[in-house]
């Protein structure tokens, strides 16, 4: 079987490389073992599951997509399954790949190296890689500790239900829990930990909070969250939300990366500093993040969004499209959404989906200034002048009142094309009533 045999002083990661092209494996193996770690090879699917059973525990597996019998992404699958701490780092020809994209996206895959890359690319991937092994043992030995601590709490609380919480609060005391592991560790009485198993989602304030929420009426809703206990995540998760739907960046960060210390192991924070990340400009990061969001929770709109969004930016059309799509089955009726995907159609110059996108959008929000802006776009292109005019005027309007003005200048900007193309003149000024307000 090919592969490196250990050295006497082994060390502390393992890696194993699999991939049938003699060439690629040499060089990926060069650069492992360059960046200081132990490196196990093998030339197909089948040695390459024997290297790492044989082998375990493993910090990290590269592996070719393209392979006789089993391809890359199948057997990084099987990896996860008997190994979920193990990193997963795909090869792979082509960045536009449906399949690798999805395997990526999806959590499958960590990160892939696209062929050629050099050896510093690589060392740089593989470096990231044993980061992230690392952080994911110490999240792995931190929920392992907090269910211990869970199974005392819960031994010590049915005392405490008969003492009137005395018991526990000696065990705080003597230092059995922490009280920075949160709100479980109270002393409660009979009545409270009833309410506790019901969970917040039980709770008439927090269904009313989320309807806070849903109608945008934030400032109601960060007033009722003050009656909530800050240290549970799902309170410091709502503040992140919220925060960034207020577009207040910088206290969805705070928020999001202090339920973090909470518990590392969640995908909300992840997705709200993804999309932090992005409205900053700093793509590869939200990327990332985002990615990462998914990993923990494969079923959160807004990473999906983010991920799409990066993907626009970078022109990645057909990619961008996909993954809005996934955010969009997720969270239908988000006029956000709707908007970038209307969007992403006129990107492609398929002009009819993205009007019926930008429409649905409006059912939504009629005063959406973006799906208005498209509409804009759309039906000029459509040859439709009174109604681009009409949704252009509009977006200039909805601009103007939010302040938006790099926004404003384009919606200006639009209208005298369309007035130009269409021959239509400027609508006069409203007009202004001589009566005096009563």
């Amino acid at each position: 079987m090919p592969g490196s045999n250990p050295s006497k002083g082994e060390k502390k990661h393992k890696v194993v490389v699999i991939d049938d092209d003699q060439s690629a494996l040499k060089m990926v193996s060069n650069a492992v073992e360059k960046a200081g770690y132990q490196c196990l090879t093998a030339t197909n699917g089948k040695e390459g599951a024997q290297q790492f059973k044989a082998h375990r525990p493993i910090s990290l597996v590269i592996c070719d997509q393209v392979m006789p019998k089993i391809t890359g992404i199948e057997l990084l699958s099987r990896i996860k399954q008997a190994s979920p701490q193990t990193i997963r780092v795909l090869i792979t020809s082509t960045e536009e790949s449906e399949v690798v994209q999805n395997a990526v996206n999806k959590g499958e895959v960590f990160r892939f190296i696209k062929k050629p890359a050099d050896v510093e690319e690589i060392k740089k991937v593989v470096q990231a890689g044993i980061e992230e092994y690392e952080k994911n043992l110490k999240t792995k030995k931190m929920l392992a500790e907090a269910e211990g601590q869970t199974v005392l709490v819960k031994k010590f609380k049915g005392i405490a239900v008969v003492l009137g919480g005395v018991v526990l609060l000696l065990a705080v005391s003597f230092g059995y829990f922490s009280w920075q592991s949160g709100h479980e560790e109270e002393p409660v009485s009979v009545h409270e930990e009833e309410l506790q198993v019901e969970g917040l989602a039980a709770n008439p304030k927090w269904q009313e909070l989320q309807t806070l929420i849903s109608n945008r009426q934030y400032e109601d809703a960060l007033a009722l969250l003050a009656e909530f206990d800050p240290l549970l995540p799902e309170v410091m998760n709502t503040h992140a939300l919220v925060y960034l739907k207020m577009n207040r960046s910088p206290d969805a960060e705070t928020w999001a990366k202090e339920s973090l210390k909470t518990d590392p192991h969640q995908g909300i924070p992840y997705a709200v500093l993804g999309r932090v990340y992005f409205l900053s400009g700093r793509f590869d990061e939200a990327m990332d993040t985002s990615r990462q969001a998914i990993l923990y929770d494969p079923k959160l709109p807004i990473a999906y969004r983010t991920i799409g969004e990066v993907y626009l930016r970078r022109n990645r059309v057909k990619d961008a499209l996909k993954v809005l799509q996934e955010s969009d089955r997720l969270e239908p009726g988000n006029s956000d959404v709707l908007n970038v995907i209307s969007s992403t159609y006129v990107r492609n110059k398929d002009f009819e989906n993205a009007r019926d996108a930008a429409l649905k959008a409006l059912k939504i929000n009629p005063d959406h200034p973006g799906a208005n802006f498209n509409l804009a776009i759309i039906y000029f292109n459509l040859g439709e002048g009174e109604k681009a005019m009409t949704h252009n005027q509009k977006a200039e309007d909805l601009f103007l009142e939010l302040e938006e003005t790099h926004w404003l200048g384009k919606a200006r900007h639009n209208k005298k094309l369309i007035m130009k193309k269409f021959n239509i003149e400027e609508p006069p000024p409203p007009e202004i009533s001589a009566e005096s307000p009563e």
